[in-house]
């Protein structure tokens, strides 16, 4: 039906010019900043997550509602969405 597997060298992928495949991975300066990236996303994603959580489990508490005068509606998401823009900035620049 499908014919073999494809195979891939790499001298034959469009990026094989940006990594030496002679080194390892912990010489080479763009597989580290890669890594780097990717360790910061995984973390910022993480707390995202259990920030955006305790944000609605915070909603439903008698006392929260009181608090903020039962917001609903637009007034709810604003309060939703100041606690998602300015998480990035509090975790890594510490505002």
């Amino acid at each position: 039906m499908g014919g073999g597997a494809a195979v891939v060298t790499a001298a034959t992928t469009p990026y094989s010019h940006l990594v030496d495949p002679r080194r390892k991975w912990y010489n080479n300066r763009r597989l580290i900043a890669l890594n780097a990236w990717i360790v910061l996303l995984l973390i910022t994603s993480s707390t995202n997550g259990y920030d955006g959580s305790m944000m609605n489990g915070l909603q439903s508490l008698d006392q929260w509602k009181g608090y903020f005068n039962n917001p609903t509606g637009g007034k709810l998401g604003l309060l939703n969405a100041i606690q998602a823009r300015f998480h990035f900035d509090t975790e890594y620049f510490d505002v």
